[in-house]
């Protein structure tokens, strides 16, 4: 009797688990209809399943850094507001029934959307919109970035670390969910087109998920042909910490736009101002 009750309880638990995975699928099948880009829905999920989960392991920095990856804009340049500024007055024009004709917010921008591709930012902002709409916007956005970018400088220290780099020998790629017509744009300005060539580029709309996943910087991972732990990153966002993190390389987080706690707490091993700080250095020397 008594080995019957348990058979039946297990069978009942059993059943209980796949109404519950069929009930998942079934949800997740009907929101995948709504227009949101594959993406964006994916970075959805990723978003609730980041907030609902633990403070990201913390990897150390390497004894010898062999390689580095990257971020381009609050990164190499102190780009963000600019990014930020080109899609409030985007949406002011193109999308005036966005938040009640509302500018975007800056602290919503922050928090939500910086760092992230175009392709998961407009969806975010204006899930409702045709896919050839949202391009058009972003398009258009972009390319008021590229007409207001044309001043822009490195931060302190930018070139100081690409001389070193090549002095020392230690290659490194640039990790970015810019549209690629942006980031030679920006590599132009910032007059570095001649320091990263193709190969050393690599673009989230170019892998199969861009930033917050670590597609973009698995991919740089593999044109350096060196390991996670063999290299260090640098990031500025929430959404390109996560990236780099996830792909399990050291993450140096350039503090252009988020705050020093905010940034460890997701798993930065250290922060920086700039590329003159002594502590990035005594780093980069140790080993050699």
């Amino acid at each position: 009797m008594a080995q019957r009750a348990v058979l039946k309880f297990r069978v009942f638990v059993v059943s209980l688990v796949l109404w519950s995975y069929s009930a998942v699928a079934f949800t997740t099948k009907v929101s995948l209809k709504s227009p949101l880009s594959c993406s964006a829905r994916i970075f959805q999920l990723h978003q609730r399943r980041t907030h609902s989960s633990s403070t990201p392991t913390m990897a150390a920095a390497p004894p010898k850094v062999k390689g580095i990856c990257f971020d381009m804009d609050g990164t190499l340049t102190n780009s963000d507001n600019l990014h930020f500024e080109t899609y409030r007055d985007t949406l002011l024009k193109m999308a005036p029934e966005y938040n009640s004709g509302k500018p975007l917010e800056r602290a919503f921008y922050d928090a939500k959307l910086s760092g992230s591709a175009n392709e998961i930012i407009v969806p975010t902002l204006l899930p409702h919109w045709e896919r050839a709409r949202m391009e058009e916007l972003w398009l258009a956005k972009e390319a008021l970035y590229r007409k207001r970018s044309v001043d822009i400088s490195p931060l302190p220290g930018v070139l100081r670390i690409l001389d070193w780099c090549d002095a020392q020998k230690v290659d490194y790629v640039l990790v970015t969910n810019a549209p690629r017509v942006d980031c030679i744009h920006t590599l132009h300005s910032l007059k570095l087109n001649e320091r990263f060539d193709n190969s050393k580029i690599v673009i989230g709309e170019e892998v199969a998920r861009p930033k917050p996943f670590p597609d973009a910087y698995n991919e740089g991972l593999r044109r350096l042909g060196l390991a996670a732990h063999e290299c260090i990153a640098f990031e500025d966002s929430f959404s390109g910490l996560a990236s780099a993190v996830a792909a399990g390389i050291p993450t140096v987080a350039v503090l252009t736009s988020r705050a020093e706690g905010e940034m460890t707490d997701k798993g930065a091993f250290m922060t920086i101002k700039d590329f003159e700080a002594p502590s990035l250095w005594e780093i980069l020397e140790a080993g050699r």
